[in-house]
């Protein structure tokens, strides 16, 4: 029957990460204090039993501290701590060792003594809200935060956290107003202008995002700032830059997943030139970076389906096989899973990745109809059959969907039905000249051959070059022994497709020499075998319809 002409087959989706931006040091680092012990001589006369002073036991516990022995700077410090149960400095030493051990409830306990001790010390306050965003007591973190910035204004490290804390809690406003100060205070600190860019974005401050993304990257050339940069930069519809800024990132860090993700996203939805080819090519890696990632193994599959080529579409396979045991249910990715096997002509699988998709949703009209695709592609009439009729009933003004239930119906030898069916999509104005020719046959095999006529016309009508419906209008003019208008036909048939051998044998009838008395050549002329058309199984234009429809191609 027809070519579908609404688009079925593969959905065209490019996922993108839920996450796009990525943040800098977004658990911020704990400030130890500065120097060693105040006062205090750093050792003393020689003796049988050496005897340390506290200073020296500080002095030894930071040394230890700046030589990585957090176990045994925290041991030091600890007896420090013995010998005088109110030095605060001491607690914020034992405090950020907490930190850098991932013990937040011990830290906060700690540096909240500190803090009462010392009055609001903004270093020690600083210190707690590092510790109390780890327990995520985020509001009693940015109280912590909003002290020791009033406590010393110029504290860029305490502004920097206090925009995390923020972040954390969602008020972006008062997030970028803290990271503002912190650029300010420190202005080359690309951490606090990365995330300061973080909050323009998600206030949709584009232009401001990429200005400060930019700030970033000339502090620090690294692929995550270049892949933020890219992101906000798509974002904005500036693709053409945004691959280029992706190429940037991969040219800094080849391993950078983000940027051979997005890299290939982007070329595969801009689709210029050897884009598809990048694509493949960068999805590929990022795919063999993040193999358990949904995303690229998706828009793997769907960028090499769309190479059209035999290894395109076995890598297509691959991928989405790949994404389905990420996401076992995925509609999309089990559509485009049948699509891919379609082309490569494993009918079987592609039925079974839509019957899947359908298990997994049932009315999801894209399998249905593809489903009913492949049914009808591979004969499987009952099949085609009850798939076409689920379309239908879902999607009852789809004349498309109307003509090939017809056609399934014709050829699983349900003649009624079919021309029930047919009459239904010509009288909701089907414009499928094949649809009318199917109609003409049928009437034809029941005896009604002037509505034969009638339907083969109306499919002249609407294809002027069907050469198919000028052989069977002739057949019909010829039973009802309009011989010379039956012969014009099938001149017609020939003079668009020379080679049609129907046409040929029902002309070549009337050339032979009348026998004795004149008599003509029997009414209803035909091929061998007695149809008047060929077999119905063969492409479009060959046979009055019959073929199955593809899905279309991405």
């Amino acid at each position: 029957m027809g070519k579908v002409s609404r688009i079925f087959g593969l959905m065209m989706l490019s996922m993108l990460l839920a996450a796009s931006a990525v943040w800098a040091q977004d658990a911020p680092t704990p400030a130890p204090p500065a120097g060693g012990a105040a006062g205090g001589a750093a050792g003393a006369a020689p003796a049988p039993t050496a005897v340390v002073s506290s200073a020296q036991r500080y002095n030894q516990a930071v040394a230890l501290y700046q030589q990585g022995k957090l176990d045994e700077a925290k041991a030091a410090f600890e007896e420090v701590l013995k010998a005088d149960a109110k030095d605060a400095t001491t607690m914020v030493w034992l405090g950020v060792i907490a930190l850098h051990q991932k013990r937040s409830a011990d830290a906060v306990e700690v540096l909240t003594k500190a803090a009462a001790i010392k009055g609001n010390d903004p270093l020690a306050l600083n210190n707690l809200g590092i510790a109390l965003l780890g327990t995520d007591a985020v509001d009693k973190a940015i109280e912590a935060f909003q002290k020791a910035v009033a406590g010393d204004a110029k504290y860029a490290d305490a502004w920097y956290n206090l925009g995390i804390a923020f972040g954390r809690k969602g008020d972006l406003d008062a997030g970028i107003k803290a990271y503002e100060q912190a650029t300010k205070l420190a202005a080359n600190n690309a951490d606090a202008w990365n995330n300061l860019a973080n909050l323009y974005k998600a206030r949709n401050r584009r232009p401001d995002a990429i200005a400060a993304y930019r700030k970033a990257l000339e502090l620090n050339r690294t692929a995550t700032f270049a892949s933020n940069l890219g992101l906000a930069l798509w974002e904005n519809g500036n693709m053409t830059d945004a691959i280029g800024t992706f190429e940037g990132a991969v040219g800094i860090d080849a391993k950078c997943y983000v940027a051979q993700l997005y890299r290939g996203i982007g070329y595969l939805k801009r689709g210029q030139g050897d884009d598809l080819a990048k694509a493949v090519a960068a999805l590929t890696i990022a795919a063999g970076l993040q193999p358990d990632d949904f995303a690229a193994q998706f828009n793997l599959g769907l960028a090499a389906g769309k190479l059209g080529t035999k290894v395109g579409f076995e890598q297509a396979v691959a991928a989405n096989e790949a994404a389905i045991k990420i996401k076992p249910d995925d509609l999309n990715t089990l559509n485009n899973l049948g699509w891919a096997y379609f082309k490569l002509e494993s009918y079987d699988k592609a039925k079974d990745a839509w019957r899947r998709a359908l298990a997994a949703k049932p009315g999801f009209g894209l399998a249905q109809t593809n489903l009913a695709i492949v049914c009808t592609r591979t004969g499987a009439w009952d099949d085609a059959m009850a798939a076409w009729e689920q379309v239908v009933a879902s999607e009852p003004d789809n004349l498309n969907a109307l003509v090939q239930l017809g056609d399934a119906q014709y050829n699983g030898k349900k003649i009624d039905a079919a021309k029930a069916t047919l009459e239904k999509a010509v009288a909701k104005g089907t414009k499928d000249p094949e649809a009318l020719n199917k109609l003409g046959l049928i009437c034809d095999s029941l005896g009604l051959v002037p509505e034969a006529e009638g339907y083969f016309r109306k499919a002249i009508v609407l294809n002027k070059d069907y050469a198919v419906a000028f052989n069977n209008l002739g057949v019909a003019l010829e039973k009802q022994n309009k011989i010379d208008e039956a012969k014009r036909c099938y001149q017609d048939a020939l003079k668009i497709k020379p080679d049609y051998e129907d046409a040929k044998y029902n002309l070549a009838r009337f050339d032979k020499a009348p026998a004795a008395g004149g008599a003509t050549p029997p009414a209803g002329g035909a091929p061998a075998g007695g149809a008047p058309t060929t077999t119905p199984d063969k492409p479009a234009g060959d046979a009055g319809g019959g073929t199955a429809p593809a899905p279309a191609q991405p």
